[in-house]
Parts: C-alpha cells; sequence; structure tokens
C-alpha cells in the first residue's frame, strides 16, 4: 500500500507459525540456485504441531532486494528509508506437509527454479527483485 507500517508490513513464518500452535524445529538462512549461476538467500524453515511436519522455504523482496528474516528486513527498510524510499515488499513461501524436511526442500527447490523461467523479466522481477540478475 502507499503508507508502510508495522501493521502492514511483511510477517515472517518465523512468527506466524508458532502463533497457529506450530513448534519451530529448526530455522536457517539458506541459497536456492536459480540457475545460470544466480543464488537467491533464502530461509528454510522446519515447523511441526503434532503429527504434521511442515518444512518450507521463504524469501522476503524489500524494494529490488531479496532478505532473509526479519533482521535483514528491517536492515533493508533502513538502508533505503534513509535514501528517501519507502520499499513495497512481498513474501515468497512455498511449504509441503512431509516428515522428509531434505526431499521436501528439494522439491521446493525444483518448483521455485520451474516457477521462476515461467516468468517474463517483469514479474520474476516483482517476486526476487535484482536478485540472480547480477
Amino acid at each position: 500500500g502507499n503508507t508502510q507500517s508495522r501493521a502492514t508490513e511483511v510477517h515472517t513464518p518465523e512468527v506466524c507459525y508458532p502463533a497457529q500452535g506450530f513448534s519451530l524445529v529448526s530455522l536457517r538462512g539458506g541459497a536456492l540456485a536459480t540457475g545460470a549461476g544466480a543464488e537467491l538467500p533464502v530461509m528454510r524453515i522446519v515447523a511441526q504441531m503434532g503429527r504434521r511436519t511442515e518444512p518450507l522455504t521463504y524469501w522476503i523482496r524489500a524494494g529490488d532486494t531479496v532478505v532473509r528474516g526479519s533482521v535483514e528486513q528491517n536492515l533493508a527498510r533502513i538502508r533505503l528509508g534513509l535514501r528517501g524510499y519507502i520499499p513495497d515488499g512481498l513474501l515468497f513461501r512455498v511449504s509441503e506437509v512431509n516428515p522428509d524436511a531434505q526431499a521436501s526442500f528439494e522439491l521446493q527447490d525444483r518448483f521455485v527454479r520451474d516457477f521462476l523461467v515461467t516468468l517474463a523479466p517483469a514479474a520474476r522481477e516483482s517476486v526476487i527483485g535484482t536478485a540472480g540478475t547480477r
């Protein structure tokens, strides 16, 4: 929107999942190879509630930059704000209910790569900013 505030900012899965009753089994930064030697910085989470295990991969686009998690998001907001720019943002998340986190992350990586390839350049930039184009 045209106004940015804490109420309208991107809310990260490491906050939202526990608020829904999930435990975070693991949380780590990573990189997803998008092809042509480019890497997209991502967060990898394994969330669990009862017998349900849900590995998920996500990233946040803040302006034209991709960031991992709340800390990088806040640093990007400050950096862009000092330049007088109020960035738009997007959280892109993929997940699967699967007790095998490694297999799930591999499937998610393939899905994201296949998805990004189908996008026109302008649409791709709206999802990953300039990540993977440098």
